[in-house]
């Protein structure tokens, strides 16, 4: 592979790590920006509201196969399940270490749904 291929061969990453207030305005420009990303990384925000679920999954539903939401303080967590469940077709990997406001039966109910919708199992890290 070439030098100048490089770059489009590493998967685009979106890193709003300790960005504690991320406003859904930022977080919209860069994910319609960045169509293709395929890591997003939203460790240690404060908010991770619905807005916010619904313009990532509007943005990259399709592309993400990576979520990082390390320590992140307040999360809705039903509706981030219902739409990791039915949508987000190439994520393989949940990251919710330090997340304790989503409970075991929630993530329970993402991985049935996937599994009965046929969409790839999901790695969760929760520890």
């Amino acid at each position: 592979m070439e030098l100048s291929g490089l770059e489009e061969a590493l998967p685009s990453v979106l890193d709003f790590s300790e960005n504690q207030l991320l406003s859904a305005a930022s977080l919209q420009t860069a994910v319609a920006s960045n169509p293709n990303a395929k890591i997003l990384k939203l460790d240690g925000s404060h908010i991770v509201d619905s807005g916010k679920i619904h313009l990532v999954h509007q943005y990259l539903g399709d592309s993400l196969m990576e979520l990082s939401l390390v320590s992140c303080q307040q999360i809705d967590s039903a509706t981030l399940c219902d739409a990791l469940s039915t949508g987000f077709p190439a994520l393989y990997r949940l990251d919710l270490r330090g997340c304790n406001e989503i409970s075991p039966g929630l993530l329970a109910g993402l991985v049935v749904r996937r599994q009965m919708l046929g969409r790839p199992s999901i790695n969760i890290c929760t520890v």
